[in-house]
């Protein structure tokens, strides 16, 4: 049985870490204090990738036939359907030709007064690597690079 180092358990597997200026050998539970270091003594550098996940909502690229087979359903003129949803004509025949989208407040009006559905809900996920991600150089970068 070999001893831990830092804390004087007694574990058959011991790892080599680096803690506060030193390498030393150490159990799988004080692992966590140090950084791991390969055989030559060099510290291992971790890449940390960090998954973010952001959750929106976005108009859905069919809107404008939802909206015509709505109003086409309902027996409804591009004038009527503007005027119920309390805009102008010119805009509603705008969002519905497609040559504008309408943003995500007037797509959740119309949703609301016409009771129907023209967003969705979309996952975006960003991959960050917290090591590789800094634009600026420390003091411990220029130590590191005159070694």
């Amino acid at each position: 049985m070999k001893t831990c180092e830092l804390c004087g358990k007694s574990t058959d597997k011991l790892y080599k870490v680096f803690i506060e200026g030193t390498i030393l050998n150490v159990c799988k539970d004080c692992l966590k204090y140090g950084k791991p270091v390969d055989e030559n003594g060099n510290i291992i550098k971790e890449n940390k990738l960090e998954i973010k996940e952001i959750v929106g909502e976005v108009i859905d690229e069919n809107y404008n036939k939802i909206l015509i087979k709505y109003r086409e359903e309902h027996k409804l003129k591009q004038e009527d359907m503007a005027k119920l949803l309390g805009i102008k004509e010119s805009l509603y025949k705008s969002i519905e030709n497609k040559k504008i989208i309408p943003d995500i407040n007037l797509a959740k009006k119309i949703e609301k007064i016409l009771g129907i559905k023209i967003t969705k809900k979309e996952v975006l996920t960003e991959k960050i690597n917290n090591k590789d991600n800094k634009n600026y150089i420390t003091v411990g970068d220029i130590l590191e690079f005159e070694e």
